[in-house]
C-alpha cells in the first residue's frame, strides 16, 4: 500500500487466527524504499482486542449494580400524654421526601428503642433500653403499635418515656430516619396519675384500689398482767402484698387506744402511740403491769387513726377499711387466797415491798384469849388486792397437848370455841381459846383455809 509520502506499509495479519504456529507472533512484510522485502515480527499476545472488550462489559455491569436505592424516610408519630393504666398508640410510616406514602414490597422491620427519661422500669410493659420490633407488612406503608402503661400505687405523675427509631432491615430502600427535615425520629410521652381524691374507686381520674397503699395492724389478742402485747403495722397493696418503702421515704402511723371497761395508760409500763414503718412491717410492744387492783378481764382496741408519707412516693396512702384495728385483752393473773394471822385491828403484816409477810404468820394467846385471822386475796406478786371478795372454808387440826392429850379441836371443841368453819375473804374472824382447868402447857394448832367460792376472781 502506498502512502502519500511514497511509503509502502503493507501489513498482513492472520485474520481469524491471530495466534500463529510460532507461538502467537504475527509476521508482517514491508517493502523497503529500495524495493527489498523486509520481515517485521510483532508479538500481539499481550494486547488482546477481546480483553479490552471484556473490561468494558465488566465496567458496565458495575455501573448497573451501583445505581442508588430509592430514598425512603421512616417517621414515628404518637400521643404525648397518656393516663396511667391506658395504652399509648404510635404509628411508624414510610414516606418520600414530599411526605407521600411509600409502599413496601417486602415485610420490613423497623427497630424502635424504649427509653426511660423520668419513668422507671415497671411503669409500662417495657423496661429501659428495650428494642421493639415493628413490622410494616409488604403492600402497606405504615403500621401501628401500642405501649401499655401500668396502673400502680407509685406516684409517677408527669414522668416521661421516649420511643425512637434506631434502624431497620430493609434491602429495597435507602432508609433514612425521620422526615426530610430530620424531624419525627422519636416521641416523648408523659404518664399522668389518677389524681382526683374526690372520686375514689373511679377509673376516670379518681383513685382506684390499685392506686393506694394501705396501713394495716395485726397483733396479740390476750395477755396476762405483766406480759407483753406485740403488734405489727404493715404497708400493703390492695392484694395484701407487702410494699417496699424506699430509702428516704417515711411512713408514719398514729395509733389510738380505746376501752369500754377500764383500760387506761396506767395499765401499761410501755405504750406505743406512733410508729414509723419499714418494708416488712414494724413490730412494737406494749408491756402491761401487774398491779394489786382487781380488774378482771380488761378489753381494749388499738386503732390506726392516721397515716402519712413524707416524700410523696405513693399516689395515695390510706388506712385499710377493715384491717385498721385489733382488739386486746388484759387478764388478771391467778389470785391466791392466803390465811394471815393478825391482831384485833385486823392489820395485815406487810413487807417493805408491800407483799404479805407470811414469815410472821403466827398467832398466840393465853387460855381465855382470842386469836385473830383473815383470809387475804393477793396478786402474783403477793400483794393484797384492792378488792377482797368471796368466801373460804376453815378447818382446824388437833392440838399439840403436852399433858393429858385430851383436847380435840372441832366446831365445838374443848380447847377453842366460836371457831367458824366458813369466813369471808378480807374480813377478820376470831377464834376463842377455852379457859379450862387442865394443865396442858402450850398448845399449838393450825388453821387451814380451802375451797374459795363466790370470789369473782378468774
Amino acid at each position: 500500500m502506498e502512502t502519500a509520502a511514497g511509503d509502502v506499509t503493507e501489513q498482513a495479519t492472520n485474520a481469524g487466527d491471530e495466534r500463529a504456529a510460532d507461538g502467537g507472533a504475527l509476521r508482517s512484510k514491508f517493502n523497503s524504499r529500495d524495493g527489498d522485502a523486509t520481515d517485521i515480527v510483532s508479538d500481539l499476545r499481550e494486547a488482546s482486542w477481546t480483553g479490552g472488550i471484556e473490561r468494558i462489559i465488566e465496567d458496565s455491569e458495575n455501573m448497573l449494580l451501583e445505581q442508588p436505592l430509592p430514598v425512603v424516610y421512616t417517621i414515628i408519630e404518637g400521643i404525648d400524654v397518656v393516663n396511667e393504666g391506658d395504652s399509648a398508640n404510635y404509628v411508624v410510616k414510610l414516606q418520600d421526601a414530599a411526605g407521600n406514602p411509600v409502599i413496601a414490597t417486602q415485610d420490613t422491620i423497623i427497630y424502635v428503642r424504649y427509653t426511660n427519661k423520668t419513668t422507671q422500669d415497671g411503669d409500662t410493659q417495657y423496661n429501659n433500653e428495650n428494642i421493639i420490633e415493628v413490622v410494616i407488612k409488604a403492600g402497606t406503608s405504615q403500621t401501628e403499635f401500642t405501649i401499655k402503661t401500668n396502673d400502680d400505687y407509685l406516684a409517677d405523675n408527669g414522668e416521661i418515656y421516649n420511643v425512637s427509631i434506631t434502624g431497620n432491615n430493609s434491602t429495597e430502600f435507602d432508609m433514612r430516619t425521620g422526615d426530610v427535615a430530620g424531624n419525627k425520629t422519636n416521641v416523648d410521652t408523659t404518664i399522668l396519675d389518677n389524681s382526683n381524691p374526690l372520686n375514689p374507686g373511679g377509673e376516670d381520674g379518681g383513685y382506684g384500689s390499685e392506686d393506694i397503699v394501705f396501713a394495716i395492724i395485726e397483733g396479740t389478742t390476750t395477755v396476762n398482767e405483766g406480759d407483753t402485747a406485740q403488734y405489727v403495722v404493715k404497708l400493703v397493696d390492695k392484694d395484701g402484698n407487702p410494699v417496699t418503702i424506699p430509702a428516704g421515704e417515711k411512713i408514719i402511723v398514729t395509733l389510738t387506744y380505746t376501752s369500754t371497761d377500764g383500760v387506761t395508760d396506767g395499765d401499761f409500763s410501755i405504750i406505743v402511740k406512733e410508729v414509723e414503718l419499714v418494708s416488712n412491717g414494724t413490730t412494737f410492744e406494749n408491756t402491761t403491769i401487774v398491779d394489786n387492783t382487781y380488774e378482771g378481764s380488761e378489753n381494749y382496741k388499738v386503732t390506726i387513726t392516721d397515716v402519712k408519707q413524707t416524700n410523696g412516693t405513693y399516689e395515695n396512702v390510706a388506712i385499710h377499711q377493715t384491717e385498721n384495728s385489733t382488739t386486746g385483752k388484759i387478764t388478771d393473773n391467778p389470785v391466791q387466797i392466803v390465811l394471815v394471822a393478825t391482831d384485833s385491828t385486823g392489820t395485815i403484816p406487810l413487807k417493805v415491798d408491800g407483799t404479805v409477810d407470811l414469815e410472821a404468820n403466827k398467832n398466840s394467846t393465853p387460855e381465855g384469849g382470842k386469836l385473830y385471822y383473815v383470809a387475804v386475796a393477793v396478786d402474783t406478786n403477793g400483794k393484797p388486792l384492792d378488792k377482797q371478795t368471796g368466801k373460804v372454808d376453815v378447818s382446824y387440826n388437833n392440838t399439840s397437848d403436852t399433858t393429858d392429850k385430851d383436847a380435840i379441836l372441832s366446831g365445838t371443841g374443848k380447847d377453842i370455841k366460836n371457831n367458824p368453819t366458813v369466813v369471808e375473804i378480807g374480813k377478820t374472824f376470831t377464834v376463842d381459846a377455852e379457859d379450862d382447868y387442865y394443865a396442858e402447857g402450850d398448845e399449838k394448832f393450825n388453821v387451814t383455809i380451802s375451797n374459795p367460792k363466790d370470789t369473782g376472781y378468774e
